[in-house]
């Protein structure tokens, strides 16, 4: 799912992906793989900050772990829902940390 539309460009790596421009026709599309056996198994969630507690949480209620980079949440308290939801779901939030600006990385491709 991304809002942008890349058409000719991912579906020329992987043409049997099924592909979104909006959240809404991706949650459907989600609920009919759950409900068919079929659940997603990961969600990568490469978002905006503010979108990521909500995008973690429709991947746990998916059957679906989660891959997101930090911060998870925009405020500490709302880590407490999220392990209620993983508890609740047996699904897991995996957090990465974004290094892509980090000065290091640039001297590597020097």
């Amino acid at each position: 799912m991304d809002v942008f539309d890349s058409v000719g460009i991912i579906d020329s790596f992987f043409p049997k992906a099924d592909f979104f421009t909006e959240f809404e026709r991706f949650d459907r599309h989600t609920d009919k793989l759950r409900r068919k056996g079929s659940p997603i198994d990961y969600v990568s969630i490469c978002t905006p900050n503010y979108l990521h507690d909500s995008h973690i949480r429709f991947a746990l209620r998916n059957q679906a772990d989660a891959i997101c980079e930090k911060p998870l949440v925009l405020n500490p308290w709302n880590v407490n829902a999220l392990q209620e939801i993983e508890i609740e779901t047996g699904k897991k939030v995996n957090t990465i940390l974004q290094l892509r600006l980090h000065p290091n990385l640039y001297n590597l491709a020097r």
